[in-house]
């Protein structure tokens, strides 16, 4: 064979070496499933492919020697050997059966690899959930506290505020925060405020109190409750405390001191007249029956009276409802022969008592002597008002006329009585009596301080 074929030869057999040893490497590295368990043989194969690559071109320009002819006998020799195991191993079943081994293992690592991600999604879908319900939550208890008066706030060991919610009136949260009470709070109420937290931090027990807060216009009352933060571990970490707006509560209680105090006043009063008019109705009545009779009349007036004052909350009666709840035996003739006229004025309650009682005597005496006693006789009502301020002024008129003749102009009876000497004095004012034959005429006059409104007629 000539030098030049010869040359070619181991060329073409040095590149047929690279060529397969290159197939074999990109195999192997792409760790394709069915080549992964026979990667071993196939990196021999590779390397024996390489060296015989270059032992074809270090001797192409040689000439052959029985050297390089051995050595190319054992690079053969290593090449068919290495293809013989290549093929026994896959003959063999050997690997293929750890292949197999490693893909069960495979499967059983997807299998568990699912579960774990089936768990994973159903663990984030609870804590998804849980998370709105959390937010829900937080945002009721946060339009809650903003719309209650309740003011909430949490405090560490050391009764440091670290969380506060609707602060009292007069306070704002930056001012709270990080500061303790007595840094906040007048010394006496941080004393008690101090006081009653520490306790529940050693006993773990909830604790009340009743505070007072000055206000910029008037003081605010708050109730405090206390507990203990206490964590999971069973520790004791802090206080929380929730404090109730009560003002209107305590404002409500003084009111109702102040009620009872006027209604005993009141009692007392309404029990003096009652024995008053007791006393009066006995010394001038003849008989038993003749005694229930007045006396019980008197004391309906009054109540009718009381009536009025109750419907308005005790504060004061119009004068055109009290005269015709006086006159209310006398509906059917108001507006036709017992004529009222006067400005809108409401009387106070004493002003209601006692004028109510002067009008049910008229109103008695005219029914039984005079105008009102036939079909004939009219009585005509005016009240006016005059002055202003200290200087004010009120009249009243009762005015008969058209009855029977008016006779015993000198008798004197309760009515007589009540309404010349108590109206006058008790009211500080005056009262006048004319028996005149064509009817009786009264004129009552009493401060202005009575009248609780006055609405001028324009």
């Amino acid at each position: 064979m000539s030098p030049f074929t010869l040359t070619i030869a181991h060329l073409l057999l040095a590149l047929t070496c690279f060529a397969v040893a290159a197939a074999l490497f990109v195999l192997v590295r792409r760790k394709s499933r069915e080549v992964y368990p026979y990667s071993r043989t196939a990196w021999l194969l590779i390397i024996t492919f390489c060296a015989s690559g270059l032992f074809h071109l270090i001797t192409i320009p040689s000439k052959p020697s029985t050297a390089t002819e051995w050595i190319g006998i054992l690079l053969a020799a290593g090449a068919a050997s290495a293809c013989i195991a290549l093929v026994a191993n896959i003959t063999s079943g050997r690997e293929q059966t750890l292949f197999s081994e490693l893909e069960r293992q495979i499967k059983t690592t997807g299998a568990e690899l699912q579960a774990l991600l089936t768990e994973k999604t159903r663990l984030t879908g609870e804590i998804e959930a849980s998370a709105h319900e959390l937010s829900q939550t937080t945002q009721r208890f946060e339009t809650t506290l903003r719309k209650a008066p309740v003011f909430v706030s949490n405090q560490d060991q050391q009764l440091i505020y670290t969380w506060v919610r609707n602060p009292p009136v007069g306070y704002s949260v930056e001012q709270m925060l990080g500061r303790d009470d007595s840094a906040i709070f007048p010394g006496p109420l941080a004393q008690m405020l101090t006081s009653l937290k520490a306790r529940t931090l050693a006993t773990r027990e909830h604790g009340r109190l009743e505070i007072e807060l000055e206000g910029q216009d008037n003081p605010r009352w708050y109730e405090i409750g206390v507990d203990p933060m206490i964590n999971q571990a069973g520790k004791v970490t802090g206080i929380t405390t929730a404090a109730i707006d009560i003002t209107h509560r305590k404002r409500n209680e003084a009111q109702l001191k102040l009620l009872l105090r006027d209604v005993t006043h009141r009692a007392k009063n309404v029990l003096a007249v009652v024995n008053a008019i007791a006393r009066q109705t006995a010394s001038r009545t003849a008989t038993k029956d003749e005694f229930v009779e007045r006396f019980s009349a008197r004391v309906q007036s009054l109540a009718r009276a009381h009536d009025l004052l109750v419907n308005e909350d005790w504060h004061g009666v119009k004068m055109s409802e009290l005269v015709r709840s006086q006159l209310a035996r006398y509906e059917k003739l108001l507006g036709t022969r017992i004529v009222s006229d006067g400005p809108e004025v409401t009387l106070g309650p004493e002003a209601t008592q006692n004028l109510g009682l002067a009008i049910h005597e008229l109103a008695h005496n005219a029914g039984k002597y005079g105008a009102l006693s036939d079909d004939k006789g009219v009585v005509t009502i005016t009240w006016s008002v005059t002055g202003s301020g200290a200087e004010r002024r009120f009249f009243f008129t009762w005015d008969e006329a058209g009855g029977p003749a008016v006779q015993d102009a000198q008798r004197i009876g309760f009515g007589r009585t009540f309404i010349e000497r108590a109206v006058g004095r008790t009211l500080d004012g005056s009262a006048t009596l004319e028996f005149r034959p064509q009817g009786v005429v009264c004129r009552l006059e009493i401060p202005g301080y009575h009248l609780l409104r006055y609405e001028p007629r324009t």
